[in-house]
């Protein structure tokens, strides 16, 4: 059996194009990827505007109600919601960096320690 040179231009372009598409496909997976992020940024900074604009509201009314609930206890839930969203940033990134730790611990190999043979 004889392979002519024709059919092995075809095998190439074949390859070729297989290339092509796996790279069209890695190319639009980045694009959409950057896409996502892009979108994920704005939500957060309007969802940080939104609590500012809350956070004024419930300032400007703890001061008008502060002899009802007293001045104490408005100064401590004025730097309370203050500093809450800062505090729920914190404990979220911390989380997700634990989270990555044991991924990493687990794809780095070392599963094997973790896992019980039946007996």
């Amino acid at each position: 059996m004889s392979v002519t040179i024709s059919d092995q231009t075809l095998l190439v372009e074949k390859e070729i194009e297989s290339v092509k598409a796996e790279q069209t496909k890695s190319d639009r997976l980045e694009f959409y990827s950057g896409q996502k992020e892009l979108l994920l940024t704005y939500i957060l900074k309007i969802l940080g505007l939104l609590y500012l604009i809350v956070y004024i509201i419930l300032v400007i009314s703890i001061v008008m109600k502060r002899q009802n609930i007293g001045l104490f206890m408005a100064i401590i839930l004025i730097m309370f919601f203050g500093v809450f969203p800062f505090i729920v940033d914190y404990v979220a990134r911390y989380a997700y960096y634990r989270w990555l730790d044991f991924v990493h611990y687990i794809y780095a190999g070392n599963a094997i320690y973790l896992y019980q043979p039946p007996k």
